[in-house]
């Protein structure tokens, strides 16, 4: 796995329109034609869609860091490679299943990213004493009460413990109303409400005094 010198990071800002990461990814992915090694360096053509040109990647042999971005044509070491158009065509078609196996990896993996930041309100006849912020959830574990619940459980039953612990001083029916919205932007928002008495049903919350 290669990385990127602060050097090639300044020369990748200054000399293309791909952010450095992307360059790095490009790279790690193989998704580059070398056109040969020197001592110390090899030298790694890439297509930048950005700028609608191949540049060339200046990578280290004893550590495999990054160290430069050249633009095409900079004068190459003796007995590196000059790009060929038919080099071009090819770095250019590596970019593109580059970008399309990585748009394939963003779909088999988007259940497993999170989608829904979770809010527990503890309400008391209706009215909301307490809010809890639980984490993030992924889509799939928003989409049905059941999971939602098993997902932040670990919260739900220590707000429980917390509940009971003060149920004299709460008058009134007690409920949990959890709340999901979603992130990036998207326009979705989903609220599930559990009473404290399932709760309790569902998996008896350790209190304070009983872990002590």
């Amino acid at each position: 796995m290669r990385h990127l010198t602060k050097h090639a990071r300044e020369r990748i800002l200054l000399r293309t329109e791909l952010k450095p990461e992307n360059v790095l990814q490009l790279i790690n992915d193989s998704a580059a034609i070398s056109l040969g090694k020197g001592e110390i360096f090899e030298y790694l053509l890439f297509f930048s869609p950005f700028d609608l040109c191949c540049k060339i990647a200046v990578v280290s042999h004893d550590w495999g860091n990054i160290v430069s971005v050249w633009d095409e044509d900079f004068d190459l070491p003796e007995g590196i490679l000059v790009p060929t158009e038919r080099d071009r065509y090819k770095a250019k078609k590596l970019y593109q299943a580059f970008t399309f196996r990585r748009i394939g990896e963003r779909q088999q993996t988007a259940e497993g990213l999170p989608y829904y930041s979770a809010t527990i309100d503890v309400v008391v006849e209706a009215k909301t004493v307490y809010s809890h912020a639980a984490g993030e959830i992924t889509r799939s574990q928003g989409t049905f009460k059941k999971e939602c619940i098993k997902a932040i459980w670990k919260e739900l039953s220590t707000l429980a413990s917390i509940t009971e612990e003060n149920r004299d001083k709460l008058h009134g029916f007690v409920q949990y109303q959890i709340s999901l919205k979603a992130l990036n932007g998207i326009q979705d928002f989903k609220r599930y409400a559990i009473s404290h008495k399932k709760v309790l049903r569902k998996g008896r919350p350790i209190t304070r005094q009983a872990a002590e």
